[in-house]
C-alpha cells in the first residue's frame, strides 16, 4: 500500500487558508487516564459520504486529465457517484469508536456515546478564543450528557482526487481530534493530521464500482484515525 503526507509549506498554506494558522497539536497529559472520569465520545456533522474532486478543465494540467479521461476511462461520469456513494460511518464506528471505547474502558472510564453527530452548524463560537480552548463551544454537552470530559473527531476531508497531470486519482483525508474539559472548553488533548494520501492501486477505473479508487479514499480515512488514535492515546509520541 503505497501512500505519503503533503507536509511542509502545502500543509501550512492549507492551514493559513482554513484560518487556523494559530492551533497547535497538544499531546494528554501523561496522567490523564489515571484519573477515570466520565468521557462522552462523538463527532462532528459533515462529510458522512466522500466527495469526488474532477479535474477541472480551467487549468492545462486538468484539462489533460480531463481529456485523458474522456478517452482511456470507461463510465469516466461514473466515477463521482461511486465515489459519493462511500459512507464514512463505518469507517468510524471501527477505527474511532469502538477503539476509543476500548481503550478508555481500559482505564475504568465511564463511556457515553452520542446516539447522532454533533450538529456542527448549530455550535456556538467559544466563549474563550485564547489559550488552549476548543474552537467551538462544547460546554452545553456536559448538561446534556452528564459528561466530564468529550472526545469530539471532526473529519476536514475525505475524497478522491488527483495531483497536477496525474492521470491515477487516490484517496485524500484528514481529520481533527479534539479532547475537551467540558467544565470550561479547554482542550486536554487536540491532534489534526497531515492530508493523508493513499493511492489507488491496480485496475482503478473498473467500473461500475471503480473498486481500487474507492478503496483508497477507504484506506485514506482509516490512516488518518488511525493516526489521531495513535496519538491521543499515547501509544506515539507527539513530535
Amino acid at each position: 500500500m503505497k501512500h505519503h503526507k503533503i507536509i511542509g509549506l502545502l500543509l501550512c498554506t492549507t492551514v493559513f487558508l482554513t484560518g487556523c494558522a494559530t492551533r497547535q497539536n497538544i499531546a494528554p497529559p501523561a496522567d490523564f487516564t489515571s484519573q477515570p472520569k466520565k468521557i462522552l465520545i462523538t463527532h462532528l456533522s459533515g462529510m458522512e459520504n466522500a466527495t469526488y474532486i474532477p479535474p477541472t478543465t480551467q487549468t492545462n494540467q486538468g484539462l489533460l486529465v480531463a481529456l485523458i479521461d474522456a478517452a482511456v476511462v470507461h463510465n469516466a461520469a461514473d466515477i463521482g457517484p461511486a465515489v459519493n456513494r462511500l459512507v464514512s460511518a463505518p469507517i468510524l464506528d471501527e477505527h474511532y469508536y469502538k477503539r476509543f471505547d476500548t481503550f478508555y474502558r481500559g482505564h475504568d472510564f465511564t463511556i457515553v456515546r452520542a446516539d447522532k453527530p454533533v450538529a456542527k452548524n448549530q455550535l456556538y463560537s467559544p466563549k474563550i478564543k485564547e489559550g488552549k480552548y476548543a474552537p467551538y463551544d462544547f460546554t452545553e454537552l456536559k448538561g446534556q450528557y452528564d459528561a466530564d470530559y468529550a472526545l469530539i473527531l471532526d473529519v476536514l476531508k475525505f475524497s478522491a482526487t488527483r495531483f497536477g497531470y496525474m492521470h491515477r486519482p487516490h484517496g485524500r483525508s484528514n481529520v481533527s481530534l479534539y479532547l475537551v474539559d467540558l467544565s470550561d472548553n479547554s482542550i486536554v488533548a487536540e491532534y489534526k493530521t497531515n492530508e493523508v494520501i493513499n493511492d489507488a492501486e491496480g485496475d482503478w477505473d473498473t467500473p461500475p464500482a471503480f473498486y481500487a479508487l474507492t478503496q483508497s479514499v477507504r484506506n485514506s480515512l482509516t490512516m488518518a484515525l488511525d493516526e489521531a488514535y495513535s496519538i491521543i492515546s499515547g501509544d506515539k509520541p507527539l513530535k
